[in-house]
């Protein structure tokens, strides 16, 4: 997996919470603007609005910031995650080959399938999923007979 399919993966993952880290940042800069200033309703709320977006724009960039240097140390940190991965798909399951090390997962273990635009996220647990970037495939066809395979031997309702 590269730097950059690794960022799509955790920039997905992350969605969720950021959404309401933002949400939050941004009513706290609702609360704290009425209690820094008085006058004409207009201008408080034009003022708790501006002193809200200004919370929400550094949260942003603050919330960003973090995730990306943790993200980047975090792959920098992890060999097997850089390393080749192979996988065989069979009725059974889907076996992993890392180096030396090899893993099986049944379909059944699968608690939830996600395609994304590049990549295929086959999730383990809730924070742990086997990521299957689309580039690995050699055509559309093989691609859409993944899909085909997983719709089978996957609940549909695992399938999102």
């Amino acid at each position: 997996m590269t730097y950059s399919e690794y960022k799509k993966f955790v920039n997905h993952h992350t969605k969720k919470f950021k959404i309401f880290y933002y949400l939050f940042a941004f009513l706290v800069g609702l609360v704290i603007a009425p209690l820094t200033v008085s006058g004409h309703v207009v201008l408080v709320f034009i003022y708790m609005l501006i002193i809200a977006s200004l919370v929400l724009g550094l949260s942003v960039l603050i919330l960003n910031g973090m995730l990306a240097f943790r993200s980047k140390r975090e792959f920098k940190s992890d060999k097997l995650i850089q390393s080749e991965i192979t996988y065989d798909v069979s009725t059974e399951g889907v076996h992993q080959q890392v180096k030396r090390m090899s893993s099986f997962f049944e379909w059944s273990d699968f608690l939830k399938v996600q395609e994304l635009e590049h990549m295929f996220l086959l999730y383990l647990s809730k924070n742990k999923a086997v990521v299957l970037p689309k580039r690995h495939f050699q055509t559309w066809d093989d691609i859409n007979l993944f899909r085909d395979f997983v719709a089978v031997h996957v609940v549909s309702s695992k399938l999102k």
